[in-house]
């Protein structure tokens, strides 16, 4: 049997240890979402309040993303700039919803053929290697579709909520 040092002994432990914190992130990526239930439930007693932010961004189209703290423009998405996009008013009634319904992280729309609307409840990661979960919007069937999102997959997934009515998770 070969004997090693003290020191390599260490070397060796020390990458054992961060292979595992490493396979254990993975595996927690995405625990703290909130479960498909808790989403249903939010949106079946809020239906009309996300009506309303889904009308809300259909009017402001041009802004194709929202949240607490900043705004980006169809054409333009550097920050800060003086066009919001809208008025500081109309920015505030999107902050109360946003709190209302859970969104912590703003909407997002794609302008593609059929419009989507993305409602972020909680993202989770970086730019690079996110986990999100919330509600999408769109008049055109949504695809891929599954029974349930709990569990982190790579790519984006729908589950259907009633006519138009996602729920999604975006695994990165």
């Amino acid at each position: 049997m070969k004997r090693f040092p003290a020191s390599t002994k260490h070397i060796i432990l020390l990458r054992w240890l961060l292979a595992l914190n490493v396979f254990l992130l993975f595996l927690c990526s995405g625990c703290n979402l909130e479960s498909d239930g808790k989403l249903k439930d939010v949106f079946d007693k809020n239906i009309d309040d996300f009506k309303r932010l889904a009308t809300m961004s259909e009017q402001d189209r041009h802004v194709v993303r929202i949240d607490f703290d900043f705004t980006a423009l169809d054409t333009d998405s550097s920050w800060p700039r003086k066009d919001l996009g809208f008025s500081k008013q109309r920015w505030e009634e999107y902050r109360i919803l946003f709190r209302k319904l859970g969104i912590t992280s703003g909407i997002g729309r794609q302008n593609d053929a059929p419009p989507i609307v993305f409602f972020y409840a909680q993202c989770e990661g970086s730019a690079i290697s996110r986990d999100c979960k919330g509600y999408a919007y769109s008049e055109k069937p949504m695809k891929p579709t599954k029974d349930s999102l709990n569990r982190l997959a790579p790519g984006i997934a729908f589950k259907p909520l009633s006519q138009n009515w996602y729920l999604f998770r975006d695994g990165g």
